[in-house]
């Protein structure tokens, strides 16, 4: 009796258009982060919007990195990418420090371009300018 109770719920459920919330899958808690944040109070105070990763014609890697300041105040933040190849080996040693001004809840793009075409993925370090 029970099963057709269940049965009968989730039929009408479906026909509502509802579906229950998809179950996550569990992230690796040890492999390799594309984002780290040095400062904790820098990911505290930050989102990150939906990142983009397009290859060119040359095979080069961009990225697009959509961030913000969450609280009302403008933050400064420096960032250094590192790019690594199919394996998760490093392409070279990362950038140099490069500053960008987050104001106030308003996104700011990072834009990243690989200067070698065996770049598969990039880790990117954030950590506060001050």
């Amino acid at each position: 009796m029970k099963a057709k109770s269940v049965l009968i719920a989730l039929s009408l459920l479906a026909l509502a258009g509802c579906r229950p919330d998809p179950i996550r899958a569990h992230a690796d808690q040890y492999a390799p982060s594309q984002l780290n944040f040095i400062d904790q109070d820098l990911r505290d105070n930050t989102a990150i919007g939906q990142i983009k990763v397009t290859f060119d014609d040359s095979k080069l890697l961009h990225i697009d990195v959509p961030i913000r300041a969450t609280t009302s105040l403008t933050l400064y933040t420096d960032y250094r990418v590192s790019f690594v190849d199919a394996n998760g080996l490093p392409l070279g040693p990362p950038t140099a420090w490069t500053a960008v001004r987050l104001p106030s809840n308003d996104f700011q793009d990072i834009l990243l371009t690989s200067s070698s075409p065996r770049a598969a993925d990039f880790r990117l370090d954030l950590r506060d300018a001050r």
